[in-house]
């Protein structure tokens, strides 16, 4: 292969393996109580991680991994958005409680 190819197949691989830690560290915080499976930090992490396994599994035309990875990003990305939205209505009902009360 090509320098770029070896080039860029190495950067494939350490994103894969950054990918993985991030699931990793994303599962670990979790289990640990350390993250809410509902907050925004949780599925930015996995949404991240899956993100770099797909980019691994693309390079090497793992399409299973492509798949599965693909499909916990999209996952990852909605769960991001619904918790950034519960995040915001928090926010609201709270500002809403201090301004009436004060």
């Amino acid at each position: 292969p090509s320098p770029y190819t070896a080039l860029m197949t190495l950067w494939a691989v350490v994103i894969g393996w950054v990918g993985s830690g991030l699931i990793l560290l994303a599962y670990a915080l979790v289990a640990t109580r350390r993250f809410s499976s509902h907050s925004v930090a949780f599925h930015v992490v996995t949404l991240l991680g899956s993100l770099g396994l797909t980019v691994y599994a693309v390079t090497i035309s793992a399409w299973p991994n492509v798949a599965l990875n693909g499909v916990m990003g999209v996952v990852a990305m909605v769960g991001t958005f619904m918790a950034i939205r519960v995040v915001r209505h928090l926010k609201a009902e709270a500002d809403r409680i201090t301004q009436t009360s004060g």
